[in-house]
């Protein structure tokens, strides 16, 4: 099985109990956290995600690893559940994918889309608010920036959402002005 439609399958029952309770976002948060913590956490044995997935240590010793952890969490009881039953059927290491799909299901659920901004400068990132306005009128949706800065872009904003990409960097403007002096447009 793919872990594709494994992620899904258990991010659509988690979501269901989520949506059920009005607790998904809540639910995602945590999810979330505890999936960047699987995949942070680094120490000379390899991390946390290498500890719970040993097979030469007990299910009983990896289960006491988790509770520590959760303990220190202070998670819902749902997603310390759902963490416990990734443990049991060996499908802890799923659990980022998992996240991942629960959070494109939470946005859809919400109405909520998430692009991405790349600059190649800092001072490029100013008027985010009118981006965002644009794009919200543009997808009909609420629209959830993140941001980051590429050195190699000339200058100008590269967009991002979902497949789409709206290229406004001076670059991709140069490769075309190239291409048509070459195809003889100009």
């Amino acid at each position: 099985m793919k872990s594709g439609s494994l992620a899904r399958r258990y991010a659509k029952a988690l979501i269901a109990i989520g949506i059920d309770d009005n607790s998904y976002e809540q639910l995602g948060r945590e999810l979330k956290s505890f999936s960047e913590l699987l995949v942070g956490h680094k120490d000379g044995s390899g991390g946390l995600s290498a500890a719970l997935r040993n097979p030469s240590y007990s299910l009983d010793k990896r289960r006491a690893v988790l509770e520590a952890v959760l303990g220190k969490l202070r998670l819902s009881k749902t997603i310390e559940n759902f963490l416990h039953l990734a443990l049991d059927r060996d499908r802890i290491a799923y659990v980022p994918d998992i996240a991942a799909e629960f959070e494109a299901m939470a946005d859809q659920h919400a109405g909520r889309v998430r692009a991405e901004v790349v600059a190649a400068q800092q001072s490029d990132l100013q008027q985010l608010d009118q981006l965002k306005k644009a794009l919200e009128q543009r997808t009909g949706k609420q629209v959830v920036l993140t941001t980051r800065v590429d050195p190699e872009l000339l200058a100008g904003k590269v967009t991002r959402i979902g497949s789409t990409v709206f290229d406004g960097s001076i670059r991709t403007r140069l490769d075309q002005l190239g291409n048509d002096l070459l195809a003889n447009k100009i």
